[in-house]
């Protein structure tokens, strides 16, 4: 029994690790096919307006929060309980506003492919060709 309850478990973490695999999507259009994670904190933390080849960044996200503290914690290193603090100090002092939020992968994938300069990151397994892949967050 103790044997079955191990291997499911090991099943288990298999199954949330691959549901929480994120991709990073642009506007298909976008002249860029990486970006580090620096690059990714910096934008989606409004500490720059700029993708890395020079057009606008439009850095929008789901409003799901296992989503986006998978992706906030791996790119930027911060946990929900921070980046609260965070946005509450930069929103306070003017500094930037946080990524447009959508309830839904499909409005976000809509916004995507319809705006130049947008990027944002989804569950890999919604990708669609409608949008570009530059980068996959494990």
């Amino acid at each position: 029994m103790r044997r079955a309850i191990t291997i499911f478990c090991l099943l288990m973490s298999f199954v949330v690790e691959a549901q929480s695999e994120l991709v990073v999507i642009v506007h298909p259009q976008t002249n860029l096919d990486d970006i580090s994670d620096r690059q990714l904190a910096m934008i989606f933390l409004s500490k720059t307006k700029y993708l890395p080849n020079g057009a606008r960044a439009r850095p929008v996200e789901i409003s799901s929060m296992t989503t986006k503290n998978h992706f906030y914690n791996r790119v930027a290193g911060k946990q929900e309980v921070e980046l609260r603090k965070y946005w509450a100090t930069v929103i306070f002092s003017g500094k930037g506003q946080p990524p447009k939020q959508f309830k839904s992968v499909a409005s976000v994938l809509r916004y995507v492919e319809s705006k130049p300069g947008a990027i944002a990151y989804i569950p890999k397994d919604s990708i669609t060709p409608s949008v570009k892949v530059v980068k996959t967050i494990k």
